[in-house]
């Protein structure tokens, strides 16, 4: 050949043993945690990663709703007291505003 060395690929294929796996969001993936968080890494940077993290939020959403009502009663909480407080909670609003950026 004319570039003077030969390229020589030996695979070797073994037979492993199947692992149980789950359907989740379309796609086949091993049902224990410890085999799934191994493949973390690997689905990273694509499109079936977003699918099955958006998948895992099913197991969340008591969390999600709990989370989402704390804010709904924090923000409600922050309008009565800028109705009873508006001077007040505007001077501490705007102190913190520049307070917190100095101290991080």
């Amino acid at each position: 050949d004319a570039t003077g060395f030969t390229e020589h690929v030996h695979y070797d294929f073994v037979r492993m043993q199947d692992y149980p796996t789950v359907q989740v969001a379309g796609y086949c993936l091993p049902s224990g945690m410890n085999l799934r968080h191994n493949l973390g890494g690997k689905l990273d940077r694509s499109r079936e990663a977003l699918v099955y993290h958006v998948s895992q939020m099913q197991n969340a959403w008591p969390a999600l709703l709990a989370i989402a009502s704390f804010a709904v009663v924090l923000g409600f909480i922050y309008l009565l007291f800028l109705n009873l407080f508006p001077g007040t909670l505007i001077f501490i609003t705007l102190a913190l505003s520049v307070i917190i950026p100095l101290i991080a």
